[in-house]
């Protein structure tokens, strides 16, 4: 997840907290119900909302949270870092559930580094799944790689736990199962910690050792999650980042200057949004709007009302393989779409992500031996490798 802005510090703490952390066993947690019983058992779509509500990771309840902190690079000193995660009002499907849609957009020294979609969805038991990821990495303000994505149901891909039912200390889960590109687990040390943050005090709150197995050494980090509100602070080696303010589902605001009487902004009204009645693309095709500069975020606002009605419709096209979507369709070439590797709104989100403006028309046609999304953006036709979504040319029109 976006969220871990602090994934790339050096880690400083002994290896034998790391050997600690992998010796426990990790519960599976990769079944419908969220038991123990392995990873073969197939995923009901019935038991599964995009409607979040656990206590301690109540997704639903929000629109907006800023984190703010630093980190120490021990070539450049103190960085400072920003994390803006958005609640989206649009949803989509992987490994056949359908999923709630989190942007995070990650900044170091106010540069952005890194934007992704995150996918969840809350099992009947309360339990909060994680089914993977789609990431933008920049490099001076251009996206350079995806290094990170993920999808449940993909290349042994399998989803994890973010967040159990009830969780217990000493309870260890697996939170990404993506063998070689997102492996994290994480254990919890406490039930009842209290922290302070710019956007309020907390109590009850759950403590996590996370661990993520693929640096070397280990990198490990400690999380903290408040009933109501959720994630508020995690620490790593060399820096941390906390909840500075937020946006309820329901418009409310808290920032430290609401809160500096000590209230606590938990006790703010929250309602749940329930997402499962906007519609989305079926596995691996994007939601409307790019991953870049809000683009995405503008896009969910500007969703229109009467798609809830037709979401069946949609539906009914996902299981026909078949493309739909609320952004754009194709002006020409639309027979192509089964030979492209990925959706025409993903074509969309890549396209904005290094042109902003309007959409205009987009064709699906041969470039250069390539298959290419042509996108028209303003006066810029934006060609996107319709294999595996690589930006080939951003030029004007002739």
């Amino acid at each position: 997840m976006t969220r871990r802005t602090l994934s790339y510090l050096t880690l400083t703490l002994a290896a034998a907290v790391a050997i600690s952390m992998t010796a426990v066993t990790v519960a599976p947690a990769l079944t419908s119900a969220g038991s123990n019983n392995g990873n073969s058992g197939k995923l009901d779509p019935e038991d599964f909302s995009t409607n979040i509500d656990n206590p301690l990771f109540p997704l639903s309840s929000f629109e907006t949270k800023i984190f703010e902190g630093e980190e120490t690079d021990p070539d450049t000193g103190i960085i400072s870092t920003r994390l803006e995660s958005t609640v989206l009002e649009k949803t989509r499907k992987v490994a056949g559930i359908r999923v709630l849609v989190l942007e995070e957009k990650a900044y170091q020294d106010d540069e952005l580094i890194e934007v992704a979609l995150d996918y969840f969805a809350q099992h009947s038991d309360g339990t909060v799944y994680y089914f993977g990821e789609d990431v933008d990495n920049y490099v001076d303000g251009k996206i350079d790689n995806h290094d990170g994505s993920w999808h449940a149901g993909k290349d042994g891909a399998v989803q994890g736990i973010i967040m159990p039912a009830a969780p217990f200390v000493g309870q260890a889960y697996q939170q990404e199962f993506a063998p070689g590109i997102a492996e994290d687990k994480a254990m919890v040390l406490a039930l009842n910690e209290s922290v302070s943050t710019p956007a309020g005090d907390f109590a009850g709150c759950l403590k996590t050792e996370d661990i993520n197995p693929l640096d070397t050494p280990p990198l490990i980090e400690f999380k903290f999650y408040c009933p109501g509100v959720g994630v508020v602070r995690e620490e790593a080696p060399d820096g941390f980042i906390e909840l500075t303010s937020y946006i309820t589902a329901e418009g409310e605001n808290a920032t430290s200057e609401q809160v500096d009487d000590g209230g606590d902004p938990v006790s703010q009204p929250a309602v749940p949004v329930n997402a499962e009645t906007n519609d989305g693309e079926d596995d691996d095709a994007t939601e409307d709007g790019g991953t870049a500069e809000s683009v995405l975020s503008q896009a969910a606002n500007g969703v229109a009302a009467d798609e809830a009605e037709d979401e069946d419709a949609e539906d009914a096209d996902e299981e026909a393989g078949e493309e739909s979507g609320a952004s754009g369709q194709i002006d020409d070439g639309e027979e192509l779409l089964p030979l492209a590797g990925i959706g025409l709104d993903d074509a969309i989100t890549r396209a904005q992500a290094v042109v902003s403006g309007p959409v205009g028309e987009i064709d699906l046609e041969y470039f250069e031996g390539k298959l290419v999304f042509n996108v028209e953006i303003g006066d810029k036709d934006v060609k996107v490798d319709a294999a595996d979504g690589t930006i080939l040319s951003a030029d004007s029109e002739d």
